[in-house]
């Protein structure tokens, strides 16, 4: 971002205190722990996904993930039939006034994946 009268660059600053020493010293070993269960990692690790520049954002699942979703998916789909659920599918791409009305258009519209679909039927 820059200052309109100077082209001056703004940068973001993260900062974090503790009122003793023994706070810090749990939390660091709180981040690291953390770590260890980053699912970034463990998804590589496992080789669960992969992630492409072609598509940034939006993950490859492997045959391994894919055997892992599809076991998720068959104990939901049983769960909810037991309990007396319906499953709705909602579709994947939307107009664009929903992302306006949601107020998403004016802070990602640059990062969106547009679609001309030509005329609305």
């Amino acid at each position: 971002v820059h200052w309109q009268d100077g082209g001056m660059h703004l940068q973001r600053v993260y900062g974090i205190s503790f009122p003793s020493l023994s706070q810090l010293e749990v939390w660091k070993q709180q981040r690291k722990e953390a770590e260890k269960r980053d699912h970034r990692l463990i998804g590589k690790a496992q080789q669960l996904y992969m992630m492409h520049p072609h598509s940034p954002g939006s993950a490859f699942i492997l045959p391994h993930g894919a055997r892992i979703y599809n076991s998720l998916k068959l104990f939901l789909t049983d769960y909810y039939r037991r309990n007396g659920y319906d499953e709705v599918f909602t579709p994947l791409i939307f107009d664009q006034s929903l992302w306006e009305t949601s107020g998403h258009w004016k802070h990602y519209s640059s990062d969106m994946f547009l679609v001309d679909g030509g005329d609305a039927l």
